[in-house]
């Protein structure tokens, strides 16, 4: 995690990712079946902004694209 003045940056990991833990601690998997899943997981990246004055000057809604 970074701490920039209010942003912070931090790297989540995803579902996918906590399921194959638990799946290992709780025996349901060997740790070689968990390595095989988690070498190719990404984790997610998350931005936290913590002052609203902050999102209010800098964040603006530009618009959206359908996807079909």
């Amino acid at each position: 995690m970074r701490l920039r003045g209010e942003i912070m940056t931090l790297f989540v990991a995803n579902d996918q990712v906590i399921d194959t833990v638990e799946d290992y601690y709780s025996g349901r998997i060997t740790a070689e079946q968990a390595i095989g899943q988690l070498q190719f997981a990404q984790p997610t990246h998350q931005i936290c902004i913590s002052n609203q004055d902050i999102v209010d000057r800098f964040l603006h809604f530009e618009g959206y694209e359908s996807l079909k």
